[in-house]
C-alpha cells in the first residue's frame, strides 16, 4: 500500500529546506511551508500527484487550522507537538460554522495529510471522537435531484447568449461546458485548435490529476461550438480559451462574476455554471440508454446492459476514474427488470434485447 513520506524521512528534517534550519526549530507556519514544499502535491493514498487547485485548498485549510489554534486558549510552538486537543479546537470551529458535509470531509482528509506528514499517522480519529455525529459528515455521491439547467427550466441557449453579450469569452466557455461536459477550469485552459481531432475532442489542460480524455464530437451543434471557440482563441497568444492579459484564476472568477450578474446561482435560478456539466451527463445518458436518468425520473429499464453502457460512456466523457462517481450526476443505478426464463415467459411479446442475451 502506498504511503507518503514523513518529514523525518526527508532531508528537510535536517537543514535541506528553504530556511536552512532544523525542522524542529522552525516556527509552525514555516514547518507547514516545508511540508508543502516536500510533498504538498502528493496524494495521501495513491502514488500520484494532486491537482493545483487541491494543493491550494490543502495549504489554505492547514493555515486556517493553525490560525484557529493560535486564536484559542491553546498555543502551539511546534507542529510536532500537535495533539488531540488542537484537533478538537479545529473541528469545533467547523461545526460552529455549520459547514457542509462535503466540506468537513475534505478538511478531515487535509488534516490526515498534515498529521501523516508530521509522522503522526493515525492521529486523526473518526469524527464521532470529536463529538460530530456520523450523519453530519456522511457524504453521498449519488445525486438526489437534477442539477442541470434544463432540470430547472433554465434555457441554456438564452442564458449563454446573455453571457456572450456581456463577455464573449465567458459565453464561449459556457458553450464548451455544455457541449462537451467540461469543468470550468478545462473550459478556460483548453486550446481548441490543438484539442480538435476531427471526430473527437482531446481534453487535457486543466483536468483533474492530469488525466486526458477523449470526448466524441457527435453533433453539428458541438462542431459549431468548437469552431467558434477556435476562432475566438486566435486572439490569445496561448491559443487557449483564457482571455489575453488574464490568468486562469482570474478567468474562472470572471465566469462566476458573469453568472452571478445573470442570476445563474443556486439562490436565484437554482443552478450554477457547473450545472452545464450535469446537463451534458444526463442528456448523454438518455441518448445512449434511450431512457431518462434516475434523477430525471427514469423508470426501470428492460436492459441493464444499456444502463451500464450509458454510465461507462458518461464516465469516460466526464473524465472520471470510477464508474460510481457518475451517480453524482445521473443518480443511482437503475435496477432494471429481472432476467431469466420466468421474465421471458411473462412477456406479452418477444423482446429482441432479451433474446440477444
Amino acid at each position: 500500500m502506498f504511503k507518503i513520506r514523513t518529514i523525518q524521512e526527508t532531508g528537510a528534517w535536517h537543514k535541506s529546506n528553504r530556511y536552512r534550519q532544523l525542522f524542529k526549530e522552525l516556527k509552525p507556519k514555516q514547518q507547514l511551508q516545508v511540508l508543502i514544499d516536500e510533498f504538498g502535491d502528493s496524494h495521501l493514498y495513491r502514488d500520484r500527484k494532486i491537482s493545483r487547485a487541491t494543493l491550494k485548498a490543502r495549504a489554505y485549510v492547514c493555515h486556517q487550522a493553525l490560525n484557529t489554534i493560535r486564536d484559542s486558549d491553546l498555543k502551539i510552538q511546534n507542529l510536532l507537538k500537535i495533539d488531540q486537543r488542537h484537533i478538537k479546537v479545529v473541528t469545533d470551529s467547523w461545526t460552529a460554522e455549520k459547514l457542509a458535509a462535503s466540506t468537513i470531509q475534505t478538511r478531515v482528509s487535509i488534516l490526515k495529510w498534515l498529521a501523516t506528514g508530521l509522522g503522526k499517522r493515525g492521529l486523526i480519529q473518526d469524527m464521532s471522537y470529536y463529538g460530530i455525529a456520523d450523519e453530519a459528515v456522511k457524504r453521498t455521491y449519488v445525486a438526489q435531484v437534477d442539477k442541470s439547467w434544463s432540470g430547472h427550466a433554465v434555457l441554456s441557449s438564452e442564458k449563454i447568449s446573455e453571457a456572450t453579450a456581456l463577455d464573449v469569452w465567458v459565453g464561449n466557455q459556457l458553450n464548451l461546458m455544455g457541449a462537451f461536459g467540461l469543468r470550468i477550469q478545462e473550459a478556460v485552459m483548453i486550446n481548441p485548435e490543438l484539442a480538435d481531432h476531427g471526430d473527437s475532442l482531446i481534453v487535457e489542460a486543466g483536468t483533474k490529476g492530469g488525466r486526458a480524455r477523449i470526448v466524441p464530437i457527435r453533433t453539428p451543434e458541438q462542431r459549431k461550438v468548437l469552431d467558434a471557440a477556435k476562432l475566438l482563441a486566435q486572439r490569445s497568444k496561448r491559443g487557449s480559451m483564457c482571455p489575453p492579459h488574464k490568468k486562469v484564476e482570474q478567468a474562472i472568477r470572471r465566469i462566476y462574476y458573469i453568472a452571478d450578474k445573470l442570476g445563474i446561482t443556486k439562490q436565484n435560478l437554482g443552478v450554477t455554471p457547473h450545472g452545464l456539466r450535469h446537463q451534458y451527463a444526463n442528456d448523454r445518458y438518455e441518448e445512449i440508454s434511450g431512457n431518462p436518468s434516475a434523477v430525471r425520473g427514469g423508470k426501470a429499464i428492460v436492459d441493464r446492459a444499456l444502463d451500464e453502457k450509458a454510465r461507462r460512456q458518461v464516465t469516460q466523457d466526464l473524465g472520471h476514474a470510477r464508474l460510481n462517481i457518475t451517480a453524482a450526476y445521473t443518480g443511482p443505478r437503475i435496477q432494471g427488470r429481472p432476467r431469466g426464463p420466468a421474465a421471458q415467459q411473462s412477456a406479452t411479446s418477444p423482446d429482441p434485447i432479451l433474446d440477444d442475451e
